[in-house]
């Protein structure tokens, strides 16, 4: 089956990130697909003009920002011809904040629509929460080679946006006598001047790291965190490194970035595996007492339910199922 995924590639961003491992997961399970990675067919008219044959199948990895030109209207002219799955990743819960018209109407006219969070309004789309790496910190260094310091060291992973609260996590993990790394692609000089000022024991890896080189140095670290605040649309990508690298995780619960995971915590699962922790104060605490423990079967659990692998062979699934139904109409 050949599919022509619509997204960035690439480059720096999350949704290049996603598609690329989509991409490897159906490679190294020999999962009868294949991609054609097209960026420039962000512009539509690009697509409409390429003179290659028509694929089976046109994947649109969608991204509100950058497919803004992939009108409904257009979509529907594609999916005249070939069946059409979105993956929409700017959703709403659909409840306390609706979804966008267009994104309503991307979702009628498509073959499939996948979410990768409960969506109260779009009844029918596919839920499939976001993929973790499957990577076991096969290249993890001890957390005491990240200079030798004999204390607990803390790790994550993001573009330094604000609302990540790097800043506060290097002072809260001075404060407790944790060391820090932040793999904060994009840092500046003044970023790591400030963050190791705040906390003299702290690493930053300034440049965007392959998903092995994140995943294994997050698990050489006691745990990781993403104490982010802020009401954004979708679901987090990086928080999936930090269970990729199966040590414990901290969040922040009120994040929406998070509800996705949380939900699952609530509803579906015994007990509570992620250590969500409700304010910066009960963060403090929780690093002082908790238990530090090699791995955590929790998260192991969680990698292993969202793994890519397992991910890779529903998206398959529901691309051959899209195909299936257009051939039998």
């Amino acid at each position: 089956m050949n599919v022509t995924a619509v997204t960035s590639w690439g480059v720096d961003c999350g949704i290049s990130e996603y598609a690329g491992h989509l991409q490897d997961a159906c490679r190294q399970q020999d999962l009868p697909v294949t991609f054609h990675m097209d960026s420039r067919a962000l512009d539509p008219q690009a697509f409409f003009h390429d003179a290659r044959p028509l694929p089976d199948l046109v994947w649109l990895n969608y991204h509100a920002g950058l497919h803004s030109r992939w009108t409904p209207e257009l979509v529907q002219q594609v999916q005249a011809s070939v069946p059409v799955v979105i993956t929409f990743h700017d959703t709403y819960d659909g409840e306390a904040s609706p979804n966008s018209d267009r994104c309503k109407a991307l979702f009628q006219i498509a073959d499939a629509f996948i979410v990768h969070e409960p969506v109260a309004d779009l009844d029918g789309a596919i839920l499939l929460r976001q993929g973790v790496p499957d990577l076991e910190g096969a290249y993890s260094r001890n957390w005491m080679d990240f200079g030798g310091w004999e204390r607990p060291v803390l790790g994550t992973v993001g573009f330094p946006f604000p609302w990540k609260n790097y800043d506060r996590l290097a002072a809260r993990t001075e404060e407790v006598g944790w060391g820090l790394i932040l793999i904060a692609p994009r840092a500046t000089s003044a970023d790591i001047d400030r963050w190791r000022g705040l906390n003299p024991w702290t690493v930053v890896y300034p440049d965007f790291l392959s998903a092995a080189e994140v995943v294994g140095r997050l698990a050489g670290c006691t745990a990781t965190a993403f104490m982010y605040e802020c009401h954004n649309t979708g679901t987090s990508g990086a928080i999936r490194q930090g269970i990729a690298a199966r040590k414990p995780v901290y969040a922040l619960a009120g994040c929406r970035q998070f509800r996705d995971l949380l939900l699952a915590d609530q509803i579906e699962e015994p007990k509570s595996l992620i250590r969500w922790v409700e304010d910066w104060n009960d963060f403090r605490v929780r690093l002082k007492t908790d238990p530090i423990v090699p791995w955590d079967p929790g998260i192991i659990y969680l990698a292993e339910r969202d793994s890519w692998r397992r991910q890779a062979q529903r998206y398959v699934e529901i691309f051959l199922s899209a195909v299936r139904r257009r051939d039998e109409s």
